[in-house]
């Protein structure tokens, strides 16, 4: 019975392929559906690249945020470092023009040994000499150490700011190069 039932198979699949156009249109078939089997592969492929692009987007947008935001700290920050440069080197010029007047006016300390009570300048005509006291009371080792420590503080500030700018420009170089990756990247 067994075999009787497989060879009755047997022959319907036989009628089948002869009145299907036989062995050809089997192969077309097959070949129909290998044809669709690799075209499912291919389309199964290309969604699994372009979910990896999207996640690669996806990176490239949040590390595009992250780089401007660091930018922008970093700007402000060199701003900021500007503004206290420009101070700092106001302070040094007056520093400056304060020494030159101090020496100025140590320089003249054998005209004011000169000067006696109640007689005339020679260069001015004056007979009182109320300053006499205070210009030999200043310090002029004292005002070049404070324009030495200026000084000192302005070329840190120099350096701090070249640092800073290094900084900004590696950081606009690789803002730049996100965004040439995200275009390269959206165009596929």
């Amino acid at each position: 019975r067994a075999s009787a039932a497989l060879q009755h198979a047997q022959d319907e699949q036989a009628q089948r392929l002869q009145g299907s156009g036989g062995m050809a249109e089997l192969r077309a078939r097959e070949q129909a559906e290998q044809d669709r089997l690799h075209l499912w592969r291919q389309a199964e492929t290309q969604a699994a690249q372009r979910r990896e692009l999207a996640r690669q987007q996806a990176a490239l947008e949040q590390e595009l945020r992250d780089g401007e935001a660091q930018a922008r700290a970093q700007d402000t920050s060199l701003q900021a470092l500007r503004q206290q440069y420009k101070s700092v080197k106001e302070q040094v010029a007056d520093k400056q023009t304060l020494l030159l007047q101090e020496q100025r006016i140590q320089s003249l300390s054998e005209h004011r040994h000169a000067l006696q009570p109640g007689e005339a300048c020679p260069l001015c005509g004056a007979v009182e000499h109320p300053a006499i006291a205070a210009y030999e009371a200043l310090d002029v080792s004292a005002t070049e150490a404070a324009l030495r420590q200026k000084q000192a503080a302005l070329d840190e500030l120099i350096a701090h700011g070249q640092a800073i700018a290094a900084k900004v420009e590696g950081s606009k170089t690789q803002l730049e190069e996100c965004q040439r990756q995200q275009t390269k990247t959206a165009e596929l």
